[in-house]
């Protein structure tokens, strides 16, 4: 029998305390390693510290909602997951900004190990002069929309060195915007509340102190361009582009923003405009339904725009839950009596091809919810 002295019969109990360990957590810490190993932050070389010397002339902020349902068919009807798509279309743009700084957020399903730690499923890609100079992974931060996107963009966004501002665009994918609180817009998070108050106070954690409005914000989403809404976005932007009714599993195009690389100084209401534009000649051909896009600017509907929301509001109870999921219509049919006004605002509209509304002309620009019936 061989004799073990107290350090060799110390080896052997930390020996046997190893074991039992590795018997009862292994697979429980190996299974975090892994978690954190492939979802864990994923910066680039250098964190971005790596992007040029130089003031980049804009910004862009995409906000791409992926926690629901975004799987359609094309017209050849080859299935598609919109969300992925139009993260394609927003790094191509970002990989073309020379002279840009782009922020891409994919709001993707949050899951969970063993239903207690998150995987950090959302993803956040930072490009600054056409390269990518950080991709990381995160997860929300409580229910308070987009608090852990603005924390993101303001810990790796670089000011310029110049003091002058460059122009600032926020674009948002997802989604019709509910006018009122609800729960369930996120799937893997069906508690949170999410509404167009939420969402204002949400991306106003991206402006700096003051004033620092965007000057641009892109709603590319359905039946979000209604007074209400814009109304919540009175002191967020100086332009916002959005569709009064339904886009049909359609999309307002980015390609356009590239026209900053060859004048960055090009004003915010044009560079909407050719947004619009490339959209809308893309989607009226082949749409049977109506197409409807509008650009609304700040500082001229401002005047009317509150009283415009106050107005449909109480008599048809604007988005409420009865109307819940039903396109919008123009607010002109709604308010027969007095005009609604339109100053301020540029439509893009084809009627339908059938139906009563197809000999429409004109729309006023404002998407109002039928009345209850």
């Amino acid at each position: 029998m061989v004799k073990m002295d107290r350090h060799t019969a110390a080896y052997g109990s930390m020996a046997a305390w190893c074991s039992r360990l590795r018997g009862r957590w292994g697979l429980l810490i190996m299974l975090l390693l892994a978690a954190g190993g492939c979802t864990g932050p994923q910066e680039m070389a250098g964190g971005g510290t790596t992007a040029p010397a130089e003031d980049m002339d804009y910004t862009l902020v995409y906000l791409l909602h992926a926690d629901a349902d975004y799987l359609y068919h094309d017209r050849e009807g080859s299935p598609l997951q919109a969300d992925e798509k139009m993260l394609k279309e927003a790094r191509a743009v970002a990989r073309k900004a020379s002279r840009g700084e782009v922020f891409i957020f994919h709001q993707r399903p949050e899951k969970n190990i063993l239903g207690l730690f998150p995987k950090k499923d959302r993803r956040m890609y930072h490009y600054r002069g056409g390269t990518l100079v950080a991709r990381k992974s995160y997860s929300p931060r409580g229910e308070t929309p987009f608090r852990a996107e603005a924390a993101l963009y303001r810990s790796h966004r670089r000011e310029g060195d110049s003091g002058e501002r460059s122009k600032r665009i926020l674009l948002y994918y997802g989604h019709e915007i509910p006018a009122r609180p609800r729960r369930g817009y996120y799937q893997s998070r069906p508690s949170v509340l999410f509404g167009s108050d939420s969402f204002s106070e949400g991306i106003a954690r991206f402006q700096g102190p003051g004033t620092d409005l965007f000057d641009l914000v892109v709603l590319s989403t359905c039946n979000n361009g209604t007074p209400g809404m814009i109304s919540n976005l009175e002191g967020r932007a100086h332009h916002v582009l959005a569709s009064p009714q339904n886009l049909h599993l359609s999309h307002i195009d980015t390609d356009p923003l590239t026209a900053l690389e060859d004048n960055p100084a090009l004003p915010p209401a044009e560079l909407a405009d050719r947004m619009a534009d490339h959209t809308f000649e893309r989607m009226e051909p082949w749409m049977q339904t109506a197409v409807t896009i509008a650009r609304y600017d700040m500082q001229e509907v401002g005047g009317y725009v509150g009283d415009l929301a106050r107005r449909v509001e109480h008599p048809f109870r604007q988005g409420g839950p009865k109307t819940q999921g039903v396109d919008n219509i123009d607010c002109a049919r709604l308010l027969p009596g007095e005009a609604v006004r339109s100053e301020g605002v540029r439509v893009w509209f084809k009627p339908p091809a059938f139906g009563r509304q197809s000999d429409r002309k004109n729309h006023s620009g404002w998407g109002c919810r039928p009345p209850n019936r």
